[in-house]
């Protein structure tokens, strides 16, 4: 009898930890973006299993407390959109005066909050079915729609492209959102003069620069950070830089901003290339 314990109980021991293993493995996978999962119970030693069902509710205690501030911050954007259109139509029709432009000005930063609130709110929920987008053809559209803000703010708008298609996978209103944000940031902050670049290049870079003051070094993270702003009188929210990144990492991808030798503000929104895009562009 003795003999039989030493033999099988190490063999016991080492198949307890090894599923009590893979559930700490499990554990560590979750994360705000798979919130649904729960840790197998089925293979635990029947001592922690109680303690695995405990969690696994208490994940889904959270995860419902989660889409439950979600849904009712979504709420809330969509309920501010009515006030909003209301104060539109109203100042439209008040005399051509300093103050009723600025009032206008005013009501059209809080629209833009609005919608960008809506817009990180719904972020993961409602971006479509992925597709195969060329980011050369997205980037000179969304450059062209933005081309008479450019021009109507002081900017030159140039676009350059080193590849004649770039393929990823993405959701297009998704990325057309993210690289609007960063064309309406350098817009924002580009000093009013000058050029807005926007290139793609070979590798599934996105890059807008303007000639403005730049971002200091110090503050090239922070300014990723929800309502911050570089400059407290920006009429910017702040969440525009956040937005985007948002965006490139749901996509794999990531927005930094560039260091280099050139006056103003890079920025580079990069996705990963689809495998037949890289191909094309190694042999041409």
């Amino acid at each position: 009898m003795g003999v039989t314990t030493l033999v099988t109980a190490p063999a016991v021991v080492r198949r307890s930890l090894a599923s009590l293993i893979s559930t700490a493995d499990q554990a560590g996978r979750i994360d705000i973006d798979n919130r649904a999962v729960q840790l197998e119970t089925e293979q635990v030693p029947t001592e922690i299993a109680p303690l695995v069902r405990a969690f696994n509710k208490a994940l889904a205690r959270l995860g419902e407390g989660y889409d439950q501030r979600n849904r009712f911050l979504t709420d809330a954007a969509h309920e501010l959109r009515t006030p909003i259109a209301i104060l539109r139509t109203r100042a439209e029709l008040l005399q051509e005066a300093p103050e009723s432009a600025r009032q206008r000005l005013d009501i059209e930063r809080l629209s833009h909050l609005a919608q960008q609130l809506l817009d990180r709110q719904v972020l993961g929920h409602a971006g479509g079915a992925l597709e195969v987008v060329d980011l050369v053809a997205l980037a000179r559209n969304t450059a062209a729609d933005f081309a008479p803000l450019a021009f109507e703010a002081g900017y030159e708008l140039a676009f350059e492209t080193e590849v004649p298609e770039a393929r990823v996978s993405a959701r297009p209103r998704q990325i057309e959102q993210a690289v609007a944000n960063l064309l309406r940031n350098a817009v924002e902050h580009g000093g009013g003069t000058g050029t807005i670049t926007v290139q793609v290049n070979a590798a599934g870079g996105l890059e807008i620069q303007d000639e403005g003051p730049g971002i200091p070094v110090e503050e090239r993270e922070r300014v990723f950070e929800p309502f911050y702003c570089l400059r407290p009188r920006s009429t910017g929210a702040g969440l525009g830089l956040n937005l985007a990144r948002e965006i490139a990492r749901l996509h794999g991808g990531r927005v930094d901003i560039l260091a280099g030798p050139w006056q103003g503000a890079r920025v580079r929104l990069h996705l990963p290339l689809l495998d037949g895009s890289r191909l094309a562009h190694q042999s041409a």
